[in-house]
């Protein structure tokens, strides 16, 4: 093993210290999940963990964002309202497998078109990428924009 010093925002130190883990080690697992070497299995359920706890901060953010924009003047119906926060349900599930929604797939588990989605979607700053993954383009709900 050899020794390096790193310097990470107090963000990341509150998170590594959170996790209860030796810094040494979430270090370790980080620089091998990004080089693409096998983590272990703790290493495997902090990142789970990692972004669970970041995409549930981001929805809270949207969830927040959306209350205030509502009360001023945004005006969505009920039905839009809980469709909206039906899909941020839907997106969670599906990014916390590691996996990038189209909006169509989201639409359809929700239940409304997937243009309807995508403004109502836009209209809360949830942003799409149109990309192709295989042989499928569409657009997607990148991990991270929500």
């Amino acid at each position: 093993m050899h020794h390096t010093s790193i310097r990470i925002s107090d963000e990341l130190y509150e998170l590594i210290e959170a996790s209860g883990r030796p810094i040494s080690e979430v270090v370790r697992d980080a620089l091998a999940s990004y080089f693409g070497v096998e983590l272990t299995d703790e290493g495997k359920k902090l990142l789970l963990d990692l972004v669970n706890e970041l995409i549930d901060a981001r929805l809270e953010e949207h969830v927040q964002e959306y209350s205030h924009v509502r009360d001023i003047d945004l005006q969505l119906s009920e039905s839009e309202s809980a469709n909206v926060a039906r899909a941020l349900e839907v997106i969670k599930d599906w990014h916390s497998r590691g996996i990038e929604p189209t909006v169509a797939q989201v639409a359809d588990e929700v239940g409304i078109g997937s243009r309807a989605l995508g403004r109502l979607l836009k209209e809360q700053g949830i942003k799409t990428k149109l990309t192709k993954r295989g042989k499928k383009a569409g657009r997607y709900i990148l991990i991270g924009t929500v």
